[in-house]
């Protein structure tokens, strides 16, 4: 149907909803007589509500009248009557807690009170029956029909059973979307029965994924309709398009962390349309056309699955029964309605049952889920364009093209998490849209999904993301299980040689373990020196230095309330597990450090180092940044404040050993005032942790020593020893180094 061929202003059989067309000029004086006759039944309806509710009113209040008279002329004030009272007031207490006593039992005590209380109580069940016969009365409310008349109707889309206009409802002054059969199947039973079934399911499936309607009726030449809300915004097939535009053709200007939120947010809304399509399960309701054509994305994060034309009831098992939903079955599921359906929908997104025109089951739908969430990862849909009789082969056969030739960069849990989706087995397949709507969800909280057990690398890389120890040290804790699950073959050949199954399985559970102990113990470091960070003494006593330090008088005689603040501070039982401590000025300038070395370095400025900046590497000693470096204020830093330096050569001329320092701000009143830290040989932590053990701790982050890049440190290793100098610095070989960037990034 075209705009022009619509019907003109047609009032439907029920006489409810009436259309015109703005192209279509009724006389104003027939118009406003129409009017006026609305106005004067409406009013004269009100009136007699009006009268009606005055009325009643009336009564109930003379009933209230009667029944305080009653008891107040049978209360005469002797001891008599105020027994008979107290019976009365016990019968309406039990009465009203819903356990009722007889006549002989309330009585049982006085029992020649039996008549006069049977007499006062049949008087009050009197009038509490007229009080609630008007109640009653009240509730019930005569038959209403809501007329509205929707004009300006303009062409927006068609499908295969109708077209869509959008028009203005001149009552509520809102726009509407009304959709009308195709005029050529207006005289097909079949095609009448599948529209009154969409308009019905539409309409009983009370859900924010499903359009709300508004009303249904027949043209004056039988053309059905039903009118809908009106949904501002773009299909999920456009926005698919859209969102691979920009990806496959970027611009200049494009922002490369905008792409990433725009793929979860089309993720988000999959995960919707799952929940929509698994409460239509839980009612009974199989959709049979799901594709990202037939989603609506509204521009306000609206998600709504719209043209419900092929859908049928089916049977529900427990699975959905025991969602509590009630069955849906439609009044309008007629013959043609239900048998039609079979082959029906849209062959690139149709489940391989559906194109052997086997009857409709859930499995269906969840097969079309996958389909689409297939479109969303690779911005094609899952059958290549080919003709009918070739797709339906397909399917049936199960040929599904690999999504990373498609587009490379899927992460691995999607792509199970779409292939199961899409099993040829409608068995191995999420039993339920809510289950395929959870592992989505799981992968978006950077959870394990269901459809495939991640890899070893990836399990790690996802306790680092959620452990505070990720931002600055995650490869310190990641390589000491990389090592052992994952380049045993390259560095540890004996040790992969004697691995089986099993003791592969044992390594990797206690890789995991040994990352977890040096992620905890790096990380109750970290807050053993925010709780000191915070001591009020510490902070003044920093604050007074920092002073010193503008005045050029920074002595070790004159830093001796700091020193002595921080030895105690270090000799508590609340540090133990630190073994040295130092303090920074707000300029770097060490102003103690605990226990002192025999080369005591305050006074010796530190604002060159990452520990210091945290920049991620160090600076040139004498350079114009590293004079005006201000403390933590650097990318690397923690965003809770914190830091951990790469590994650095230590300069202490009887400890000259790779280290990693740990630092955390010293601030007050809101500013940092210096630098609290910890250094510490991560390969002696990890062997008072673990004691003798077969783990292999490399930094893959490049860092500077001795003025050049390297990465690859070997930072702990079973036959390594705490020597009291290096000669030289434990490295991988370069191509070893190289193999694990490339196998664990």
């Amino acid at each position: 149907m075209s705009e022009s061929s619509k019907p003109e202003a047609a009032p439907d059989s029920s006489g409810e909803m009436t259309f015109q067309d703005h192209d279509v000029d009724s006389p104003a004086v027939e118009d406003r007589a129409v009017e006026e006759r609305a106005v004067e039944e409406r009013a004269v309806e009100e009136r007699a509500v009006e009268e009606r509710a005055v009325e009643e009113r009336a009564v109930e209040d003379r009933a209230v009248e009667d029944r305080a008279e009653l008891l107040e002329s049978q209360a005469d004030g002797n001891e008599q009557q105020d027994e008979v009272d107290q019976l009365l007031d016990a019968w309406e207490m039990t009465n009203e807690a819903g356990n009722p006593v007889d006549l002989a039992t309330l009585c049982e005590h006085h029992p020649k009170l039996i008549g006069e209380v049977r007499e006062r109580i049949a008087a009050l069940q009197k009038v509490d029956a007229q009080l609630d016969s008007r109640k009653k009365n009240r509730k019930q409310v005569a038959p209403v029909s809501i007329a509205a008349t929707i004009d300006q109707l303009q062409f927006v889309n068609a499908g295969g059973l109708g077209e869509v206009f959008v028009g203005e409802d001149s009552c509520l002054r809102r726009r509407v979307a009304v959709k009308f059969m195709h005029s050529r199947l207006c005289l097909d039973q079949a095609g009448r029965d599948r529209f009154a079934l969409e308009a019905e399911v539409t309409g009983r499936l009370e859900h924010p994924g499903v359009v709300p309607l508004y009303g249904s009726g027949c043209t004056e030449d039988n053309q059905m309709y039903y009118a809908m809300r009106y949904i501002d915004g773009e299909t999920l097939d456009d926005a698919i398009d859209a969102h691979y535009r920009k990806v496959d053709h970027p611009t200049e200007d494009l922002d490369e962390s905008e792409i990433g939120v725009e793929f979860q947010r089309l993720l988000a809304n999959f995960v919707s349309v799952c929940k929509t399509i698994g409460y239509a399960h839980n009612r009974g309701i199989v959709h049979r056309d799901i594709k990202p054509a037939n989603v609506m994305l509204g521009r306000f994060g609206e998600t709504i699955v719209v043209d419900w034309g092929l859908a049928v009831p089916v049977l529900r098992d427990e699975r959905f029964k025991s969602s509590g939903e009630e069955t849906l079955m439609p009044s309008s599921s007629g013959t043609g309605a239900s048998s039609s359906g079979r082959g029906a929908g849209t062959p690139a997104f149709m489940s391989p049952e559906q194109a052997s025109e086997l009857a409709p089951t859930p499995a269906g739908d969840i097969y079309s889920l996958g389909a689409t969430l297939f479109k969303i990862l690779s911005g094609k849909p899952p059958i290549k364009a080919k003709s009918i009789d070739q797709i339906r082969h397909d399917l049936i056969d199960g040929k599904l093209p690999v999504l990373r030739e498609i587009r490379s960069g899927i992460p691995e849990p999607l792509q199970a998490i779409t292939y199961k989706a899409m099993s040829r087995d409608a068995k191995n397949r999420y039993q339920t849209a809510s289950e395929l709507a959870e592992d989505i969800e799981r992968f978006l909280a950077d959870e394990p999904v269901t459809a495939v057990d991640d890899p070893f690398g990836v399990r790690i890389a996802r306790m680092a993301r959620k452990h505070r120890l990720a931002a600055q040290a995650a490869v310190l804790g990641l390589c000491a299980c990389l090592l052992i699950a994952g380049v045993s073959s390259v560095v540890l050949g004996g040790l992969a040689n004697r691995a089986q199954r099993l003791q592969n399985q044992n390594l990797v559970t206690s890789s995991e373990l040994v990352a977890r102990s040096l992620s905890l113990e790096v990380d109750r470091t970290w807050r053993v020196l925010e709780s000191i960070a915070a001591t009020p003494e510490l902070c003044a006593l920093v604050a007074a230095s920092n002073q010193l330090e503008v005045d050029g008088d920074i002595t070790l005689a004159n830093q001796s309330e700091v020193q002595q603040c921080l030895d105690q501070r270090l000799g508590s039982e609340q540090v133990r597990i630190l073994e040295r401590m130092f303090i920074l000025s707000r300029r770097g300038t060490q102003l103690a450090r605990s226990p002192l070395p025999d080369q005591p370095q305050v006074g010796i400025n530190f604002a060159f180092r990452d520990y210091f900046t945290g920049l991620g590497f160090d600076l040139e000693r004498e350079s114009r940044m590293a004079r005006s470096a201000e403390p933590l204020a650097g990318p690397a830093v923690h965003p809770c404040g914190v830091h951990m330096s790469p590994v650095y050569l230590s300069t202490l001329a009887n400890e000259q050993q790779l280290k990693v320092t740990l630092t955390v701000p010293i601030y007050r009143d809101g500013d940092y005032i210096g630098v609290l830290g910890t250094s510490m040989d991560v390969g002696i932590m990890m062997r008072k942790l673990l004691g003798k053990s077969d783990v292999w701790l490399v930094d893959l982050r490049e860092t500077m020593i001795d003025g050049k890049r390297v990465s690859g440190i070997l930072l702990a290793h079973p036959d390594m020893e705490q020597q009291a100098r290096l000669s030289e610095i434990p490295r991988l070989p370069n191509a070893t180094v190289d193999q694990l960037h490339e196998r664990f990034g």
